[in-house]
């Protein structure tokens, strides 16, 4: 364990080089993480709740079912200025996390959790997130200047969040082609111009569509 979970705080791990280090299911919760490097490091399902992520890089690594929501008094990790890029993030869970100034270029997110997260300059260009979620029941996440360029979203669930202003993409996102992988926007508010000319197996139920 290098965080901890009682009592707080963890000790500070600033600039420190975890670059492919092998530790799944290792505890980084409540560290302050800041300028640490964890490039190509091996770490699903580690734990970086309550954390702070700030200048670091993840390029390549592997957080296959790693954590970065809320735990028990401790909120969700605060991520700024972080590279994601070539990042292996299936089911890894974002939910109530704040992302600014983050890529995840070319990642690997299939059915990664954003829920009530708050996204601001985070770029997922070319990104695979077939089945991310965007949505909790208790709530939708929060964007702002997210670049879905190319991105993979088949089956992804935007349902209620707002996406009209908020997103950007050169090249128009990868849907669903089947009823299995639909993408759901359920009383979402998105432009028309995110779907393109093809709006088959699209769930826009009850959404708000804008030019």
């Amino acid at each position: 364990a290098f965080g901890a979970i009682d009592p707080y705080p963890a000790p500070s791990m600033r600039a420190v080089n975890f670059d492919n280090i092998v530790a799944p299911g290792a505890l980084f919760v409540g560290a302050n993480l800041t300028g640490a490097s964890f490039n190509a490091a091996k770490l699903a399902g580690a734990a970086f709740n309550g954390s702070t992520l700030k200048d670091n890089s993840f390029k390549g690594a592997d957080l296959a079912k790693a954590n970065f929501g809320p735990l028990g008094k401790l909120a969700a990790a605060n991520i700024a200025d972080v590279n994601f890029d070539g990042v292996t993030a299936s089911e890894a869970v974002f939910a109530g996390a704040r992302l600014s100034k983050v890529s995840f270029k070319g990642g690997r997110l299939p059915r990664t959790v954003f829920g009530e997260s708050t996204l601001n300059d985070v770029s997922f260009q070319e990104a695979e997130m077939d089945g991310v979620s965007f949505c909790l029941a208790s709530g939708p996440a929060v964007l702002n200047n997210v670049d879905f360029d190319n991105t993979s979203l088949r089956g992804a669930d935007f349902s209620r969040v707002n996406l009209a202003g908020k997103v950007t993409h050169a090249r128009k996102p990868r849907l669903g082609r089947s009823l299995g992988e639909r993408t759901r926007l359920v009383k979402a508010t998105f432009k028309s111009g995110f779907l393109g000319t093809d709006w088959s197996y699209v769930d826009a139920t009850d959404a708000t569509i804008t030019v």
